[in-house]
C-alpha cells in the first residue's frame, strides 16, 4: 500500500481549472476544424493547424490532470486489500486456536455447526472533529476517512469468535486490533443501536452490533453502516445463546 499517494488523496483539493481549460480548448479545436476551416477567405491550412494545435493541448491537459490526480477507486482498491488480509487473519487465528478442541468435540460426537464468518467493514468518523484523522468526500459523493474499521464474528458449536481492528490508510499502523472468543454461556445478548460520529457533515449515525456479556457489558461493537441483514444477525447470535443457556440449565455440558 502507498501511504504517501493515500495521503496526498485526502489532502489534495477538487480544481476545477485544469478542466475548464481542457474542455475550452478541444471545444475550439473542434469549432476550428469543422467550421472556421470551411470559412471563405480564411486559409483552410491555418485553421485546422490551429484546431488541431487546441484538441493536442486540451488532451494533454486532461491526461496530466488524470494522472495526477488521485482516484476515489484507488484508495477504495487498498481498502479490498487490507479486507483481504483480514479475513486471512481471522481464519488462520481461530482455526489454529481450535484445532484441538474441535478434534476432541467430533470425538465426543459433539457435531460442529455450519456458519460461515461475518464480516463487516467501514470508514471511521470518530476523531474527525479533532482532526485526529483525514476526511474526504469523493467524486462518487461518498465519504471516506484515513481510518478504516473491521470486525466479525464465527458462530461455532459452543462458542461464538470475534475479532475487531483498526487500521490507518495513511501510515503503517494498526491502531486497534483483538481476537477473541466466547462460550455462549458467558453472553448476555446482541442488540442494535445507533450511534452519532464525530461532527464530520454527511455522516452522522452508526448502526452497531453490540455484544454483551451476562452482566450487561460491552464485549464488543460491530460497526454495521449500511447493512440491511443486521437484525438477521443480532436473531441469529441470540438464538444460539439462547439455546446454548437452556443446555445448560438442563445439566448438559456445551
Amino acid at each position: 500500500m502507498d501511504y504517501q499517494r493515500n495521503k496526498k488523496y485526502f489532502t489534495q483539493k477538487e480544481n476545477v481549472v485544469p478542466v475548464i481549460v481542457s474542455g475550452i480548448l478541444i471545444a475550439l479545436g473542434f469549432f476550428l476544424i469543422v467550421f472556421l476551416s470551411n470559412t471563405r477567405g480564411m486559409s483552410t491550412w491555418l485553421m485546422r493547424s490551429i484546431g488541431l494545435v487546441c484538441l493536442a493541448v486540451g488532451a494533454v491537459v486532461a491526461l496530466i490532470y488524470t494522472n495526477v490526480r488521485i482516484k476515489d477507486s484507488e484508495t477504495d482498491g487498498d481498502v479490498e486489500e487490507i479486507k483481504k488480509k483480514f479475513y486471512a487473519d481471522f481464519k488462520d487465528h481461530f482455526d489454529k486456536l481450535d484445532v484441538r478442541r474441535l478434534r476432541s468435540e467430533r470425538q465426543m460426537g459433539q457435531a460442529q455447526q455450519k456458519y460461515d464468518p461475518v464480516f463487516f467493514g467501514t470508514y471511521s468518523f470518530d476523531g474527525a472533529e479533532d482532526g485526529k484523522i483525514l476526511v474526504k468526500r469523493g467524486s462518487d459523493g461518498k465519504s471516506r476517512s484515513s481510518v478504516y474499521s473491521q470486525s466479525g464474528f464465527w458462530l461455532r458449536s459452543n462458542s461464538v469468535c470475534l475479532a475487531e481492528r483498526k487500521e490507518s490508510l495513511v501510515e503503517d499502523s494498526v491502531l486497534f486490533e483483538n481476537f477473541t472468543e466466547y462460550r455462549y454461556t458467558e453472553l448476555g445478548e446482541a442488540v442494535l443501536v445507533e450511534t452519532e460520529a464525530s461532527g464530520y457533515s454527511g455522516v452522522t449515525k452508526y448502526e452497531h452490533l453490540r455484544i454483551t456479556d451476562t452482566d450487561g457489558k460491552t464485549i464488543i461493537e460491530f460497526p454495521i453502516l449500511g447493512d440491511a441483514d443486521a437484525d438477521g444477525y443480532a436473531a441469529e447470535i441470540n438464538s444460539v445463546i439462547i439455546k446454548a443457556k437452556k443446555t445448560a440449565e438442563n445439566g448438559d455440558n456445551i
